[in-house]
């Protein structure tokens, strides 16, 4: 697309000013399409406006430290340490050994698995409680 020619040659303008090869420039290439609609969904039930706790509780079954090291995703507990290939995998096995009691917890730690494995397949690094960084095309650019 244009959108990633024009993309192109801004990081190969910036790297040549730079005198250095075309990577860590701040900006990135990769971007996220998708060739196939989507069918719409059709809404049926009343709708509640979602709203963020701000308060936690700590699990009283323990936390986990999620890390992602050589292709496999690490979920340390104070009992065991689980490793997987992907979130589903490791949320199954955290739920069939009962590491976890509380639905926030359990909730949280989908978000991070996905985002670990999302990280790990992407090869890119990841660190528990970081946002993740998305790319988005500028908006009214061609794709």
């Amino acid at each position: 697309s244009i959108y990633e020619l024009r993309r192109a040659s801004e990081m190969m303008f910036l790297s040549e000013n730079r005198g250095m090869p075309p990577k860590d420039l701040g900006i990135d290439l990769l971007l996220f399409k998708e060739k196939r609609k989507r069918m719409d969904f059709f809404q049926t039930t009343k709708i509640v406006a979602a709203k963020e706790k701000k308060e936690w509780k700590i699990d009283p079954l323990g936390g986990f430290l999620i890390n992602v090291k050589d292709g496999w995703i690490y979920a340390i507990h104070r009992r065991c340490t689980i490793l997987g290939k992907g979130a589903k995998e490791i949320m199954d096995t955290i739920i069939e050994k009962d590491l976890a009691s509380s639905k926030e917890h359990i909730a949280y730690l989908g978000r991070e698995l996905m985002k670990a494995e999302i990280c790990m397949k992407l090869g890119r690094s990841y660190l528990q409680d970081e946002e993740f960084e998305y790319v988005y095309p500028f908006e009214g650019k061609d794709e």
